[in-house]
């Protein structure tokens, strides 16, 4: 057994972005078009092009002793990227991570799924891949018949949390409190502290390039309504609905809105039971929702 933890791309890397052109690269729409933002996701790039090819190095190493044929190996990250709207946020920028699982003669070759997983599914899904029975208290469900090709249902939702992170309190880069519940096609979150202001998460305390451009054009009043409703809106919205079908970068918060009241109320209600039955602290999301107005 190997568990190896690579540290690219953790923040702190450093400012070699050789091949790859600032100017060349597509931003989503979600980030402001400056070049400090180009800079940062170039470097970002980088950090990236040195994990493939660590990880290069560990496929190799299989093959060179005869293993590659009988080993189950998995490639995951442990949040979302380091970048705007990103690891820190349960956006989906920051919890859908990658997951690659390679298992000669089992895990067809190529395979790609769309089903709904979460990392508390790694587990029960090796020992399934041993013949072993998850072990008493586990939560998380086996998917080794996705990854087997089987034609299965995929669970209807996944759930994440947000909780402390590192450093200063004073806003959302060193603690926030929020929650999510994500189906096939929507998302929503739970902001339990939404008075808290928005700092990205690793960007703050580094003095990161991108992170002090924004802040610069937002005072300078350049920066473009849209932007300035994503980073600096305050208080943030307690609550978030998005379609990621049509919303793929979740611009528009269809949170209230009439039409999709059926929606967030299935998701809201959802994700009171799911806290409920976490033994969470924070105050149920139907209960907040109960007791604020709406805008």
């Amino acid at each position: 057994f190997l568990y190896f933890g690579f540290n690219q791309p953790h923040r702190g890397w450093g400012e070699d972005h050789d091949g790859i052109d600032p100017d060349q690269l597509t931003l989503p729409p979600d980030w402001p078009d400056l070049p400090e933002v180009r800079l940062d996701y170039a470097r970002y790039l980088a950090e990236l092009r040195d994990l493939d090819r660590g990880f290069g190095a560990i496929m190799q190493l299989l093959d060179q002793r005869g293993l590659q044929n009988n080993t189950l190996v998995i490639f995951m990250g442990d949040n979302g990227e380091a970048l705007l709207r990103g690891k820190g946020t349960l956006h989906t920028r920051g919890n859908h991570v990658p997951l690659i699982i390679r298992w000669p003669g089992n895990i067809p070759a190529g395979s790609e799924s769309s089903h709904l997983i979460s990392a508390i599914d790694l587990a029960p899904t090796i020992l399934a891949a041993a013949n072993a029975p998850p072990a008493a208290g586990m939560t998380g469900r086996s998917f080794l018949n996705v990854l087997l090709g089987k034609t299965v249902r995929s669970q209807p939702y996944v759930f994440s949390e947000r909780g402390w992170h590192w450093g200063s309190l004073f806003n959302t880069e060193g603690l926030d409190l929020s929650r999510s519940v994500t189906s096939e096609r929507y998302h929503f979150i739970f902001n339990a502290i939404p008075e808290r202001k928005f700092a990205p998460v690793d960007m703050t305390r580094n003095h990161n390039i991108a992170w002090n451009a924004i802040q610069a054009s937002q005072a300078a009043g350049t920066l473009s309504p849209l932007h300035q409703r994503l980073y600096f809106q305050s208080p943030r919205p307690i609550f978030e609905l998005y379609d990621l079908k049509s919303d793929p970068f979740q611009l528009n918060n269809l949170a209230g809105e009439p039409k999709f009241e059926t929606i967030e109320t299935k998701l809201r209600t959802t994700l009171d039971r799911w806290m409920v039955s976490e033994g969470d602290y924070l105050p149920l999301p139907s209960d907040v929702m109960s007791t604020t107005p709406r805008n």
